[in-house]
């Protein structure tokens, strides 16, 4: 089914494959000054940001300042850890305990693969995608177990991806109709093309360094809000270029794109 939006919050993601097995347990006690080693956004169903905290994480302790959200008024939230972008949702915010998912083109089609922990009236599971994040496409329905402990797997296989590339993302359906949506996966069918950016320091309060791929010179450099809105166009000249784009708190996609290929990462503004 075809549809259109102006009004999807676009989240841009290269892949999502593990949510609660790294994700830390908050503790209860405040943090001093010069502790914060983390930053901690918080967002609202919506995509919205609710509360951008510094924490202190210790082992798998996290302790934060005041600013942290009671999780019946947040959704999700987003932590980097070992320099990865790691996702973990509020304890009463979803009938489906999502273990991961993912999407990826695996030559001839995308791959859609994701597992639960645990459901709880689960009707059924779809994917969307989409070219630019303002129309959507509806794939077929993917049956859930309804009410079960039990860890379970699910896969599906778009066999007509878009050209270069798209945005997917996993849709839960509740068996009074109630949907949840999780954050969207870039998806690039050219994958001998693909690097991913590094960028220095991540999360950051405004500058950072581009780190390119190896060989990888002059590039167009574009920032994306999660509303899917371009922020910031530039150049960078050289493989290592700092920049300090003027842009609000928040998560942001760095796209760079070359003569020979893209690159793309995720970075977080505190």
């Amino acid at each position: 089914m075809l549809k259109s939006s102006h009004t999807l919050v676009l989240f841009l993601y290269l892949a999502i494959s593990q949510i609660h097995a790294q994700c830390p347990v908050f503790q209860n006690g405040a943090v001093g000054n010069g502790q914060a080693n983390r930053t901690v956004v918080f967002y609202d169903t919506n995509g919205d940001t609710v509360a951008v905290c510094g924490c202190q994480l210790t082992g798998n302790e996290l302790k934060c300042h005041h600013c942290k959200p009671d999780e019946e008024n947040y959704y999700y939230y987003e932590i980097f850890i070992n320099d990865e972008l790691v996702i973990c949702y509020s304890s009463v915010a979803l009938g489906v305990d999502l273990k991961g998912y993912s999407a990826k083109f695996d030559g001839t089609n995308v791959a859609c693969v994701w597992s639960t922990f645990s459901e709880q009236n689960n009707a059924y599971f779809f994917w969307q995608k989409s070219p630019d994040g303002q129309v959507l496409w509806d794939l077929p329905k993917v049956q859930g177990r309804g009410t079960t402990n039990e860890n379970t797997s699910y896969s599906f296989a778009d066999t007509d991806p878009l050209r270069e590339w798209a945005y997917y993302r996993l849709v839960q359906v509740d068996l009074d109709g109630k949907q949840t949506y999780y954050p969207w996966i870039y998806v690039y069918k050219d994958e001998m093309k693909t690097s991913s950016l590094r960028l220095v320091p991540n999360p950051t309060k405004g500058s950072f360094t581009f780190i390119l791929p190896y060989h990888w010179q002059s590039a167009e450099v574009v920032i994306i809000n999660i509303a899917g809105v371009e922020v910031y166009r530039g150049t960078v000249s050289n493989g290592e270029e700092s920049i300090q784009p003027q842009i609000k708190p928040g998560r942001y996609t760095v796209q760079v794109k070359t003569s020979i290929g893209c690159a793309y990462g995720t970075l977080i503004v505190f």
